[in-house]
C-alpha cells in the first residue's frame, strides 16, 4: 500500500448569501518549508481515493497536494 499520511479538510465555499457548503478534501504536505503545492482535481466520474496514486507521485518528487472532491461526488 502507499502508506500516505494525509489530513482531511472540510473548505468553506460560500454558493448563496449566507448559505455555505463543504468541499471534501485531502491534503497530503511535505516537510518544506519552501515546498510547492499542487491543486489535484479528478476527472469525470470519480473521486480523490482514485487519484491517490498519482497524487503520490508529485508527493515523492516534493509537492504537498490538495485533491479535493467537486461537489456532488464521494463525501461533497
Amino acid at each position: 500500500m502507499l502508506n500516505l499520511h494525509y489530513e482531511e479538510v472540510w473548505l468553506p465555499v460560500q454558493i448563496k448569501s449566507y448559505q455555505v457548503e463543504y468541499i471534501h478534501s485531502w491534503w497530503l504536505r511535505v516537510n518544506q518549508s519552501n515546498g510547492k503545492v499542487i491543486l489535484y482535481l479528478h476527472g469525470n466520474g470519480i473521486n480523490i481515493g482514485a487519484n491517490i496514486t498519482h497524487a503520490s507521485r508529485f508527493y515523492q518528487l516534493g509537492f504537498s497536494v490538495l485533491l479535493i472532491d467537486y461537489r456532488d461526488y464521494s463525501r461533497s
